[in-house]
């Protein structure tokens, strides 16, 4: 499906689980911070050393936020857990370092709430899939890269069930 993109690739299954909050790595002692949402098992790192927390694919900074395996609700509890952590920093998933810790994490919970809304209102409007993807994006997500693409997937992978939620 990916073609030369992966050629060579081979999957490393995890040969250890994580039964500690924290490991030493080269003498650096990083915290290990279990959560959940963007997918079942997500896994944010803080370098005590230097509070910058590593955030994995929970956080998106200036990109929208994929969502194959979400589970939007347990991504929140996660995204205000890591809100919570003291942190001089922040390494998201996908983007740009984020110096201040919190914007990057307040964007990701602004597009999966207007996201959760948007698709909610559309099932409610009876729009299909493909008129889903295509409701405008407010204008302080328009900027994020891959916004379009993003929603467009997120119907995919979300829709079905809210329309079975939801239609009788």
């Amino acid at each position: 499906m990916l073609g030369d993109w992966m050629r060579g690739t081979e999957l490393v299954l995890p040969a250890k689980a994580i039964d500690s909050d924290g490991e030493d790595f080269g003498g650096r002692r990083l915290g290990l911070i279990k959560l959940g949402g963007h997918s079942s098992g997500d896994l944010a790192l803080l370098d005590e050393a230097t509070g910058t927390l590593i955030a994995g694919d929970l956080v998106f900074h200036d990109r929208a936020p994929s969502t194959p395996t979400a589970d939007i609700a347990r991504w929140r509890t996660s995204l205000a857990a890591l809100a919570a952590l003291p942190h001089q920093g922040l390494i998201p998933g996908h983007g740009a370092f984020d110096p201040s810790g919190g914007n990057a994490i307040a964007q990701t919970r602004g597009w999966l709430d207007w996201l959760e809304d948007a698709l909610t209102g559309a099932v409610g409007a009876g729009l299909d899939m493909v008129n889903a993807g295509n409701i405008a994006i407010p204008e302080r997500f328009a900027g994020l890269a891959a916004a379009r693409y993003e929603l467009q997937r997120s119907v995919s992978h979300l829709y079905p069930a809210l329309e079975a939620r939801m239609l009788p």
